[in-house]
């Protein structure tokens, strides 16, 4: 998590906000958001397995359904849904 959380896009406030937001929005599973929020990082499989607890073949079946659930067909695509939602979320809301 320090990788992440060091992102000049999260701080540790909007960490579970972003969590909860791909929750919402995209039926995942909480372990789900985390590992989508970690490829979002920039951080392969290998890395957030050692970081999560959990074998390389758990993560790649994660990523598996996070791309079917969020309509995306590469880890690029669904990088870029994420941080563009993430950005959305975090963008002030305009209050005219």
């Amino acid at each position: 998590m320090t990788q992440f959380i060091a992102s000049p896009i999260l701080t540790k406030t909007n960490w579970e906000a972003a969590c909860g937001h791909l929750r919402r929005v995209y039926a995942l599973t909480p372990r789900e958001a985390v590992v989508a929020l970690r490829v979002a990082a920039g951080m392969n499989a290998r890395e957030v397995a050692e970081e999560l607890g959990i074998s390389v073949g758990t993560v790649r079946v994660h990523i598996k359904r996070i791309l079917g659930k969020t309509g995306t067909n590469r880890q690029s695509q669904l990088v870029g849904l994420i941080l563009r939602a993430i950005l959305q979320e975090a963008a002030p809301q305009d209050v005219t």
